[in-house]
């Protein structure tokens, strides 16, 4: 069997797959070209900008498109936010001090933000003298409550992190 012959075949195989992925992006598309039409979205919008941020209407409206087309209340979209790690390590070091503890209650944290909980000598929450100490889950999979109010009545904990995958 010659190669055009074996992709044919299997494009063929997986043609169900690839019609339901564009029944998924072309769904996505909608949602998106809405969420645009329904913020009247205009050329108004991607004008330049001080870089503060006040006023920044377009930066406004970019957050309030991306709440519709996700279904969510509010939302926070910034060029200056790149990967989930990246807010979420934002968010750790806006709350957290010098000698503050933190309590992970879902299992130890993915890999991605382990660098930035427990790292060495690479600017990490640790290099800061801020604890994190984690609950596992339980053998079920879920929040083990009594191990969460035990760390509680232990320590002083001024952050809970919660961080599961939906994915």
């Amino acid at each position: 069997m010659d190669a055009e012959t074996l992709i044919r075949g299997q494009e063929q195989e997986l043609s169900a797959l690839f019609a339901k992925i564009d029944e998924v992006a072309l769904y996505n598309q909608e949602k998106v070209l809405n969420a645009f039409r329904e913020e009247r979205v205009a050329l108004r919008h991607f004008v330049g900008t001080t870089g503060y941020g006040y006023g920044d209407e377009g930066r406004e409206t970019l957050g309030k498109v991306f709440a519709r087309a996700f279904g969510a209340e509010r939302a926070v979209v910034s060029p200056a936010l790149l990967s989930g790690t990246h807010a979420l390590t934002v968010a750790l070091f806006g709350l957290l001090r010098p000698s503050h503890r933190m309590l992970c209650i879902t299992g130890t944290p993915y890999d991605t933000i382990r660098g930035v909980l427990w790292g060495e000598g690479n600017g990490s929450l640790a290099d800061y003298n801020i604890s994190c100490d984690v609950v596992p889950l339980s053998e079920a999979g879920k929040v083990d409550l009594p191990a969460v109010q035990a760390a509680l009545h232990k320590e002083q904990y001024e952050v809970v992190y919660i961080q599961r995958s939906r994915g």
